[in-house]
């Protein structure tokens, strides 16, 4: 993948327009609230080589330990399924990132809700 290839930067409010659906829910009151969140894009420098790609994936695993009780969704390709992620699906995941071609961008997620769709 080179930069001119890559996916653009969505601004905050792009990323509000485009995914609150997600990030929105109706209170008891009847008002609108907001979900916090965190959506996050990290580009590793020599990322394509093994010793980096495991050192993403002990970020993957650290996230995991501490996060990992509240996130219940994920997937495990870019252009993947966004599906609920029981332990067999987080390691599906955690395999992509040391086993996705050297020559393909790693891209995974892992998120609290457990959506039945995808966001592309």
């Amino acid at each position: 993948m080179t930069f001119r290839d890559s996916k653009p930067i969505l601004t905050p409010l792009q990323a509000l327009a485009r995914y609150k659906e997600y990030l929105s829910v109706r209170l008891a009151d009847n008002s609108m609230g907001v979900l916090p969140g965190v959506i996050g894009t990290v580009y590793f420098e020599r990322g394509s080589q093994l010793a980096v790609r495991q050192a993403i994936l002990d970020c993957f695993d650290r996230f995991e330990e501490m996060f990992g009780e509240h996130l219940k969704g994920g997937k495990d390709t870019d252009l993947g399924k966004f599906t609920k992620r029981t332990f067999a699906g987080v390691e599906k995941i955690r395999r992509a990132i040391l086993e996705t071609p050297a020559h393909e961008q790693v891209s995974v997620l892992r998120s609290r809700e457990g959506l039945q769709k995808s966001w592309h």
